[in-house]
């Protein structure tokens, strides 16, 4: 195993801890809205499990958008470059509107 090869083993690995976190935790924030759907305080728990779902997302994100950057470090020509570029103005744009929407709520 040579060093390009490694270094496509942690970004796939980096790639799939984000596509993890994003789902484990989106399992669970349903599995919960479904139990707070017979309880009283419905409202407030949704804000909490909207705040939780939110916060897993910009986490989940953030290990996508490393995996990226380590990718185009063994890929380097221009239309991977650009592509990256692309794809992370795509996530901080999705973070920072997640990030204003959990403020509303919190």
């Amino acid at each position: 195993m040579d060093l390009v090869d490694f270094i496509n083993l942690i970004s796939i690995f980096l790639h799939l801890m984000g596509l993890f976190i994003i789902f484990a935790n989106s399992l669970i924030c349903f599995i919960k809205y479904i139990i707070y759907l017979f309880k009283n305080n419905y409202i407030d728990n949704v804000n909490s499990l909207r705040l939780q779902l939110g916060n897993s997302m910009i986490f989940g994100l953030d290990f996508i958008v490393g995996s990226d950057i380590i990718q185009s470090l063994v890929e380097f020509q221009y239309s991977s470059i650009i592509k990256l570029g692309m794809l992370v103005l795509i996530r901080i744009l999705l973070s920072y509107f997640l990030i204003q929407e959990l403020e509303k709520i919190s």
